[in-house]
């Protein structure tokens, strides 16, 4: 069963992918033939999901506009709620035209069981349940469940039923994020645990007997996953930039709830609507450092092969053979790392969490200034 497979085989991805296909996130990828099923099917149902979603964001904005009886804030929460649930859109919108590239997605997939049969990782079990992708994603849903289900309860108990109008529709947009961002974190850690694996493989295989054919090899091995980070940029690229984008909005609009004036007069209501925005804050920004760092990881292990191949023609003679395929594998690997890019626009590493951080305390400070300003 794909569910008790590690990262190390590509198909742990199987019971993930047809989930996202049912929500137009990925195309109907054929592990065990190495195809993409009914590609024209995929298309229609996934532009009939993007319009039903662009249908679905502009009922949201118009609730949160005109229904006023719903609302907690002054209209700065209003306008941040607005502009979540257009740049949720965005993402959603992105990552189907994504799906749509099947020509990348069969490459990437296939290339990862090719490289997979190479390593000799195929059917190889996750022994430890807390490294099991499966248990993992149960987790994870069950903690934003509970998060989203507490935050809908008190907003019930603060406005009634009606708030059902607004926040159902949009956290299920929402979960279909939270999907989009499970399913890039663990293509990511599939990135980096076959750059693990070469690195494990190379520090005990090379020897003066089998050096040049195995050096060869991973220098193949290398140059494919940099062929594929380059597939993962083209087909994530743009949800990656919109995620980050949504990251700061959705840590103003729960740091909102302490900067507006909250319209409810229940104190303890009030309590319970700021401990659901804190509980979210700290979602938020666990999912922002745990994208970030998995990349960041992932090219920190490719460049590890580089410097293992440096390292290791210290073992055999000056200008030796081995040490001439040693030197070319680390050229080579080394226009090869790893780099997982937002559309260009910016590396996806751990100085982007900084970035993240300014922006938002900048974004915030106007927003305590609008507050101050309405309320004058």
């Amino acid at each position: 069963m794909s569910y008790r497979l590690s990262r190390n085989d590509i198909r742990f991805l199987k019971v993930m992918y047809k989930l996202s296909h049912f929500l137009s996130i990925t195309p109907n990828y054929d592990f065990e033939n190495f195809v993409i099923i009914s590609p024209r099917c995929d298309k229609i149902s996934a532009i009939c999901f993007l319009l039903s979603t662009i249908l679905g964001t502009c009922w949201i904005i118009y609730v949160r506009i005109y229904c006023k009886e719903i609302r907690f804030f002054e209209i700065s929460f209003e306008i941040l709620g607005s502009l979540d649930s257009l740049i949720l859109l965005m993402v959603l919108v992105s990552i189907i035209l994504g799906s749509l590239k099947t020509k990348e997605w069969a490459k990437l997939n296939n290339k990862f069981q090719y490289i997979d049969e190479k390593l000799k990782t195929r059917d190889q079990k996750e022994r430890n349940l807390f490294k099991n992708a499966y248990f993992q994603l149960v987790l994870s849903i069950s903690v934003y469940s509970s998060s989203v289900g507490y935050t809908q309860y008190v907003r019930i108990a603060a406005k009634g039923l009606p708030t059902l109008k607004l926040f159902a529709l949009h956290e299920f947009y929402g979960f279909c994020y939270l999907w989009v961002l499970i399913l890039i974190c663990n293509i990511a850690l599939a990135f980096k645990q076959r750059y693990q694996l070469i690195n494990e493989q190379m520090a005990v295989r090379i020897n003066p007997k089998n050096c040049a054919s195995f050096v060869i090899e991973v220098r193949k091995l290398s140059r494919l996953l940099g062929e594929m980070v380059g597939l993962f940029n083209d087909i994530f690229g743009w949800p990656l930039v919109f995620i980050t984008g949504r990251f700061v909005i959705k840590i103003l609009v729960a740091l909102n709830f302490f900067t507006s004036t909250l319209e409810i007069d229940n104190l303890y209501l009030k309590h319970k609507l700021e401990i659901s925005s804190l509980v979210q804050t700290a979602i938020t920004l666990v999912a922002m450092c745990g994208l970030v760092l998995i990349c960041d990881s992932a090219k920190s292990e490719s460049q590890q092969t580089v410097f293992l191949c440096y390292k290791l023609m210290e073992k055999f003679p000056e200008r030796s053979h081995e040490q001439q395929e040693l030197y070319m594998a680390a050229q080579v690997i080394e226009k090869s790392v790893a780099n997982f890019t937002a559309a260009g626009f910016f590396d996806v590493k751990r100085s982007t969490l900084f970035g993240i951080l300014a922006t938002t305390t900048t974004y915030l400070i106007v927003t305590i200034q609008f507050n101050q300003g309405l309320n004058k």
